[in-house]
């Protein structure tokens, strides 16, 4: 049995927040999945989520912020060579890097 565990980077975070919130691009809902490489391993994230939004007013304009993900499922596979790898990655981080990346 293999127990090499892929540890999700702060690189690989930043590049799956920017995919994701290219994948939801003003949707309510979102249940799909996407594939990527990172580094020396391909991932493939396959997730429900409800998406919520938040208004916040600027001096003179309105701007949309995703205020919440909620996941109802959620999985990461993570493949090296075409062999699966157990890893570390963390919902709950991803939200973070996803409110950072738009200055919330």
């Amino acid at each position: 049995m293999n127990t090499t565990i892929i540890d999700i980077t702060s690189d690989a975070y930043q590049l799956f927040a920017t995919r994701l919130l290219d994948e939801l691009s003003g949707k309510n809902y979102f249940s799909g999945s996407f594939e990527f490489e990172v580094g020396d391993y391909s991932a493939r994230l396959v997730a429900t989520l409800f998406i919520y939004y938040t208004q916040v007013r600027q001096p003179d304009t309105e701007v949309t912020f995703i205020s919440d993900i909620v996941p109802v499922w959620w999985e990461l596979h993570t493949c090296i060579d075409g062999q699966e790898f157990l890893n570390n990655f963390s919902f709950n981080e991803l939200r973070e890097y996803i409110k950072d990346m738009q200055n919330i």
